[in-house]
């Protein structure tokens, strides 16, 4: 949450689980607009920051195992995606480079948060 005020875009990707959450949660007057993701019960959450020189891509999970991932913007968008992808189709698409894969292992937010100030340029 610290980190709220630095997004410049995001977009949530929900899977298979959590598409009638929305569903069931969205009014005729309501715009909301998510991607999907074929995979039975993970989401994610993609978020766009402006950092050193750069704008990145960091791809949150909604459940352990997956890890968390940035990609430079312009590195995610050479694999033809975008936050405004409709559809990805397997869960794998958005992890295809493990270089800066944070894993939520004891102690990982300030790591995380060290790593994306001297890696990144990207301050709460």
């Amino acid at each position: 949450m610290r980190y709220h005020d630095r997004i410049k875009d995001f977009q949530v990707a929900v899977s298979e689980a959590d598409a009638w959450k929305v569903k069931a949660n969205q009014h005729k007057t309501d715009l909301l607009y998510h991607s999907r993701i074929d995979h039975p019960t993970t989401s994610a959450f993609m978020m766009q920051f402006e950092g050193w020189g750069a704008e990145y891509i960091v791809i949150e999970f909604s459940e352990s195992g997956n890890a968390a991932y940035i990609y430079k913007r312009g590195d995610f968008e050479a694999k033809k995606l975008s936050l405004r992808t409709p559809r990805f189709a397997a869960l794998n698409r958005l992890k295809f480079d493990p270089t800066h894969r944070i894993f939520h292992t004891a102690g990982w937010e300030s790591r995380t948060r060290h790593r994306l100030a001297t890696e990144f340029g990207i301050n709460p």
